[in-house]
């Protein structure tokens, strides 16, 4: 079996974690109201943003895989399942 799915998909969870990281360290301006609207503490988004940007290359790096919530092998990329879940209930 092939990992380059494995890879690919990790890779663009890994970068879109590193961009909304980015945008929730530097309080983007719709991310601030959004944050406020839902009546928490700007400083929320300093400790998502830094958790994201910590979080984003254990994905990639292959020396720890205790830091993984699943083993790869039990499941196709499975480390993002849970970060997909929690993006998406919202939408529901």
């Amino acid at each position: 079996m092939s990992k380059k799915p494995y890879w690919i998909t990790t890779s663009l969870l890994a970068a879109g974690m590193v961009v909304a990281g980015i945008q929730e360290l530097r309080h983007a301006p719709e991310l601030l109201e959004a944050t406020h609207r839902l009546g928490y503490p700007d400083y929320l988004l300093t400790m998502l943003g830094a958790a994201k940007l910590v979080g984003a290359p254990l994905l990639l790096v292959q020396r720890f895989p205790n830091l993984k919530e699943w083993d790869e092998r039990d499941t196709p990329a499975p480390e993002y399942a849970e970060y997909v879940c929690r993006r998406a209930r919202p939408a529901a």
